[in-house]
């Protein structure tokens, strides 16, 4: 493996091949102008050590030194402090990595091997439950779905349909939603049909068209629609639901109300 002051070097023989190519010509921009002229001058910089991702609030893992960039390639994340391994889940003994034998229910320990895993991470905060995400690995869930997000500055959860939010890392000058920690599927609603179960006996229909004064009682409920005392064929509940209103104040209450009347579909938590 090559040391530092032989990396150098080379860098240094490459920004002098680059100057000397590009000298009677205008053919490099002004970043790589900028490239070259540091590693000439000796200003170039060793990148930052390798830095752990954040862990959910709460939490630590169980090892927070000795890891390596290549440790955690993506989709992998430590064992959090009193984890305990499960199948799957590897060690690293030396510079290597095997798979846990899993014949231990002891929690892992600030003292143990590192131990890394590519399973799901639930975490409470604030009461409500979250799966962390590791902040720039790409986006872990239907990107369909609505989810509430948490950033790493823990600021107030916000809601955002997934595939509208930045997962992996942002370039420099764009947003930093990439900065995600936690995720959840919002709680959303969906309007469907009623059912059998919502015509109680004793409910009164009437057509969106209809007069106010006008309306008709339910003669027979099916599992696939009602017959209506004025009609003879069965309203299907997608017919109902497009243009009819419910009135169940009778069979709830015990008493007719003329104001109670109710599109004739329910809502339902959806996610």
């Amino acid at each position: 493996m090559n040391t530092t002051a032989e990396i150098t070097q080379q860098l240094r023989l490459a920004a002098e091949l680059i100057a000397t190519l590009a000298r009677d010509q205008d053919s490099l921009t002004a970043e790589q102008h900028a490239a070259v002229d540091a590693v000439l001058s000796g200003t170039t910089h060793e990148p930052p050590p390798f830095q752990l991702p954040p862990p959910p609030p709460g939490m630590r893992w169980h090892r927070e030194d000795g890891w390596k960039a290549e440790d955690l390639p993506q989709g992998y994340r430590p064992h959090a402090l009193g984890e305990i391994d499960q199948k799957g889940d590897q060690r690293k003994n030396g510079n290597q990595w095997s798979d846990c034998a899993c014949a231990t229910s002891v929690p892992s320990r600030k003292v143990d091997f590192h131990r890394r895993t590519t399973r799901p991470l639930v975490f409470t905060h604030e009461g409500k439950q979250w799966t962390w995400h590791r902040p720039g690995d790409p986006m872990p869930c239907d990107g369909e779905r609505s989810v509430n997000y948490i950033m790493r500055d823990l600021g107030a959860a916000t809601t955002k349909f997934a595939k509208d939010l930045r997962w992996s890392f942002a370039t420099k000058g764009e947003c930093a939603e990439a900065d995600i920690i936690g995720w959840r599927y919002a709680k959303t609603t969906k309007t469907v049909e009623l059912g059998p179960e919502d015509v109680p006996p004793g409910s009164i229909l009437k057509a969106n068209s209809w007069a106010s004064h006008e309306w008709c009682s339910v003669g027979h409920v099916y599992s696939d629609g009602v017959l209506m005392s004025n009609c003879p064929a069965t309203a299907q509940w997608s017919h109902l639901m497009q243009d009819y209103q419910i009135n169940r104040s009778i069979p709830l209450t015990g008493k007719w109300d003329a104001n109670a009347w109710e599109p004739c579909h329910k809502t339902l938590a959806n996610g």
